[in-house]
């Protein structure tokens, strides 16, 4: 009996200390889960700071390390999230919250629209665990880590992830498109397949950002049609991105070469006509008067081949002064930002809209002004201040904004760098050209032929209106806004001048 009572209060004991322990952890972490459950996000947030910072209980700190992140995310202070989320992925699956907080970080990827930093973490902590994730979220995972692969050229390795996310998972368009793009170069019919897989998407809402992502598929199924040869099926295509869309500018460009390659000159400078309107007098296109040089060229036009030359000597032989203006000596990369944050007149505005035109560049600044935008809450949140919460945001924004402006500046600089080498290859180009021009010309003036007076007697057709609902209007110089995209040009023969020559 004695022996039985022993044991029994033995017993007790333990489930008194049991209980006395959990009651404990109850209380520690109460007034914070009362608060997040109230929507108090704040005050939860410093609620489960001080048990993060003080706890001496590896489950309580742990579920507050998680909640904190959570709270964080349901004030929108993606900075927050990220941080604690991250550490708790950094400690592993040890962590009994480690899975929801590889899907909180994929949560805080899309509210930020980052695709480099987030995924590069995800990235390094990638293994076989992640199999246990819920499928939605491996699907994310594979994307994001699919795009970072397909960016560092590693392309087997971004097949392997995007050709994983499936049909039904919302990034199926964007994993879908990305991965044509990726077989364009050794397969392009299997690309086209791919390609048309992500066009015949219904527009339900199921799939994240399906109407950017088929403008840009439109775009690589015209280039991939292009470097097939099939120049009618890549006019298709050109034609069929949206006009005044975030692409219609490189549609019109791409679309001249094609309309030229596929035998069409009229209708190649047609495209350069609307591209060279003043409503694109910002855009960045280079190429494009080179292209203008190239048709007059081949169309045996010389005074026009030559006026072509002329005018992309005028617009961007002083772009490129400016360029290796702001490029010259040691700057360091804050210069750089501030050159698409607060642009002083430093670099033409064909260039600026040229940087702020990249979707990395654009999402590097989003990035930024969204941090900007947490400081500002996070200096407002007077109940931090005691904890020391409000400090360590600050200094962890403040961190993060010097790491992104220095890794912005170091990318707009190396895309002025791209820049300049674009305009002096295509300087090269055009004195290839002048060169030719010249020398064709001085052959016709060696055999007498007045190339003047024979071009005046040719006489210019009106361009084919392709059905009754069309109408046909002269250009007499002026811009009109629904006429942009619809010009074509009616030439002369001039290479018929070199013929009677010979």
């Amino acid at each position: 009996m004695a022996i039985r009572r022993l044991v029994s209060s033995l017993l007790l004991a333990a489930l008194c200390i049991a209980a006395a322990a959990a009651s404990a952890q109850e209380e520690e972490l109460s007034p914070g889960v009362n608060d997040y459950n109230s929507g108090r996000f704040e005050a939860a947030a410093a609620d489960f700071y001080r048990v993060v910072e003080n706890s001496t209980d590896a489950v309580d700190r742990q579920k507050a390390e998680y909640y904190l992140a959570q709270s964080f995310y349901k004030m929108k202070l993606y900075q927050g999230a990220f941080q604690y989320f991250g550490l708790i992925v950094k400690q592993g699956a040890r962590h009994r919250y480690y899975y929801k907080a590889v899907d909180g970080l994929v949560r805080v990827a899309e509210k930020l629209h980052d695709g480099a930093i987030i995924p590069s973490v995800l990235n390094r902590a990638y293994g076989n665990d992640f199999s246990r994730l819920p499928e939605k979220t491996l699907n994310k995972v594979n994307y994001l880590v699919g795009t970072l692969s397909y960016r560092a050229n590693k392309i087997d390795e971004a097949q392997e992830f995007l050709s994983a996310v499936p049909k039904k998972s919302s990034y199926f368009a964007r994993a879908r498109y990305l991965y044509g793009l990726s077989l364009v170069q050794k397969a392009p019919q299997q690309a086209l397949k791919l390609f048309q897989e992500v066009m015949a998407l219904p527009s339900n809402g199921k799939y994240y950002d399906l109407q950017n992502v088929q403008q840009l598929t439109r775009l690589a199924l015209a280039r991939t049609y292009y470097g097939l040869g099939q120049y009618d099926a890549a006019v298709r295509y050109f034609e069929a991105v949206p006009r005044f869309s975030d692409y219609w500018d490189q549609a019109l460009f791409e679309n001249g070469w094609a309309e030229f390659q596929d035998g069409h000159p009229g209708k190649a400078l047609g495209s350069l006509e609307a591209l060279h309107a003043p409503q694109f007098a910002g855009a960045f296109a280079p190429e494009s008067w080179i292209l203008k040089a190239t048709i007059y060229f081949f169309g045996c036009l010389y005074p026009e081949a030559k006026g072509a030359i002329k005018g992309f000597r005028r617009i961007y032989l002083p772009m490129d002064e400016k360029i290796k203006a702001a490029l010259a000596g040691d700057r360091d990369y804050d210069y750089y930002w501030n050159l698409i944050e607060q642009p002083q007149g430093e670099l033409p505005l064909a260039v600026v809209n040229y940087l702020l035109g990249n979707q990395r560049v654009r999402g590097f600044k989003d990035y930024l002004n969204e941090l900007a935008r947490e400081k500002r809450v996070v200096e407002g949140a007077s109940g931090w201040k005691e904890s020391g919460l409000s400090q360590e945001l600050d200094q962890l924004i403040d961190t993060q904004t010097q790491t992104l402006v220095k890794l912005t500046g170091k990318f707009v600089q190396d895309r002025l760098k791209y820049a300049s080498r674009v305009i002096e290859g295509f300087d090269s180009q055009a004195e290839i050209i002048l060169f030719e021009t010249v020398k064709a010309e001085k052959e016709l003036l060696e055999r007498g032929v007045d190339s003047t007076a024979k071009l005046s007697s040719q006489r210019l057709f009106r361009a084919r209106v392709p059905d009754p609902t069309w109408d046909y209007w002269a250009f007499e110089g002026e811009f009109w806004i629904d006429e942009i995209g619809y010009y074509e040009y009616t030439l002369k023969n001039g290479c018929a001048l070199r013929q009677e020559a010979r």
